[in-house]
């Protein structure tokens, strides 16, 4: 199964590079089979494997896309345009990457530690070159996210503001439905408010909301490698991948918000784990501590709340899950209540309504584009609602399979979530970048289990065999032991 997770990434990450997220070809294409891939792999019913075959080839795909996204970076597409005073320094930048990724394949002990701290350092400073570079990025989520915060800064409603227009006619119209607009203004702030609140601090240091993405995507990838004491070397690969792949510092350039719900996951992933053990003498702390990462997940985007029921399911018992279900609804709630209350109408219009009034985009890297650059725009709105309930559905069916299965969460929240990417009337860089994230993050927790434990000590001091489910050893009295 991680082999399989791990191809899916690949796939996806070479069909965005080849046109940044928006419809090619070939990209569609490749799109198609990655989210096949991941459904396939999501729903396919575990079979006796050899783990060491297994894991050795996820870490070898890992490995090759990782390469492969650091070629990519320095000799094929960058983020700083050439001409740039600033390029000779990321090209500097992404070919120390290279060199340490090198030594951190070729050493171990302290020098393996300090070439993957290098790595880390490496990529902060790629991506602040990035930002540096262009300061000012000609597109609308950037110019309205500023103007938001800078508003409510000044005790004026976001939701209740109108933001420049910054595309002409032909443009406005691709991007924007009538009742988004005004003139030449837009009327609409699509955002949550956990996003604007969590980027307050950053617009007030450095003038500019890409850095709160920047510093989502670095915290979500240090839980992720620290949050467990578990670190086998498929999950250094995996979020070495998630911060190479081209696309993520691409992602935070054009300041989409999806760093910040990858963060939330990862600390859902990380601190969901004690729910399905013992946890000690201190239940209380790992329910709460779990259902507030829930919390913030549903609060970070209009959609996260799709993200909520393979964890309730699978990384709840189901004696804890009502009490979890409530106290992350009263975090969300908290959340969102005093922006709701300050103006309901706007806030629902432009939270909710606005975001189902919004055009079939042809320039889309889902189904729902070719489909519409065959028949034409007006004959496809019916199957984008159709495919929506479809994305749902399969949520579902998936996850009654995962009682227990923390490891396949993520698995299945991934594979969810791009089928329904795909077959939406939305279907960018940035959701995708997110699903492959989620890929990547599956890929190590399911190799981790995979990799032989041959036997653990019950409390009696017998040597029992670990149950690869659910990565806990079960002595025969049913007990559960670590």
């Amino acid at each position: 199964m991680p082999v399989l997770l791990s191809v899916a990434a690949l796939l996806l990450i070479v069909a965005l590079c080849l046109g940044n997220g928006q419809f090619d070809r070939v990209g569609v294409v490749l799109a198609a089979l990655g989210v096949g891939v991941s459904a396939f792999a999501a729903l396919r019913r575990e079979r006796a494997a050899r783990p060491t075959t297994s894991t050795t080839l996820t870490s070898r795909l890992l490995v090759a896309g990782i390469v492969v996204s650091l070629l990519v970076s320095l000799f094929m597409r960058s983020d700083i345009p050439a001409g740039h005073p600033l390029r000779p320094w990321l090209f500097g930048v992404q070919a120390l990457a290279l060199i340490l990724f090198s030594v951190f394949l070729a050493s171990r002990g302290a020098l393996r530690r300090a070439a993957l701290a290098g790595l880390f350092g490496a990529w902060v400073l790629a991506a602040t070159l990035t930002l540096i570079a262009d300061p000012n990025p000609a597109i609308d989520s950037w110019v309205t996210q500023q103007d938001g915060i800078a508003g409510l800064l000044d005790f004026r409603n976001p939701y209740r503001l109108s933001y420049p227009n910054i595309y002409d006619q032909e443009h406005s119209q691709l991007f924007y439905s009538s009742a988004w607009l005004d003139g030449e203004h837009v009327v609409v702030y699509p955002y949550p408010p956990l996003s604007m609140l969590f980027q307050i601090p950053f617009y007030l240091i450095f003038k500019d909301v890409r850095y709160a993405s920047l510093l989502a995507t670095l915290l979500g990838a240090l839980l992720l490698l620290f949050g467990s004491p578990s670190r086998g070397q498929e999950r250094c690969y995996a979020v070495l991948l998630i911060l190479f792949e081209p696309m993520t510092v691409f992602v935070i350039k054009q300041g989409w918000t999806e760093p910040l719900v990858f963060l939330f996951w990862a600390a859902t992933v990380v601190v969901s784990r004690p729910l399905l053990d013992d946890m000690g003498s201190r239940p209380h702390r790992a329910i709460a501590w779990s259902a507030i990462a829930l919390g913030l997940l549903a609060a970070s985007k209009q959609y996260a709340p799709l993200f909520l029921v393979p964890p309730l399911i699978a990384g709840v018992p189901a004696f804890r899950r009502w009490r979890v279900l409530a106290i992350a609804a009263g975090v969300a709630t908290a959340a969102i209540a005093p922006f709701f209350f300050w103006d309901p109408k706007e806030f629902v219009h432009d939270v909710v309504l606005a975001q189902f009034q919004q055009p079939l985009r042809l320039d889309a890297l889902s189904l729902l584009a070719v489909w519409g650059r065959i028949v034409g725009k007006q004959q496809v709105p019916l199957m984008a609602v159709a495919g929506s309930f479809v994305a749902a559905a399969a949520i579902m069916v998936m996850a009654r399979t995962l009682t227990g299965r923390l490891d396949k969460v993520t698995a299945t929240s991934a594979a969810a979530w791009l089928s329904f990417v795909f077959l939406n009337k939305q279907a960018f860089c940035n959701y995708y970048w997110l699903g492959v994230s989620l890929l990547c993050v599956a890929c190590f927790q399911i190799a981790e289990l995979l990799r032989p434990h041959p036997f653990s000590e019950a409390e009696d001091g017998r040597r029992v065999p670990l149950n690869p489910a659910n990565g806990l050893a079960e002595a025969s009295a049913g007990r559960r032991t670590t």
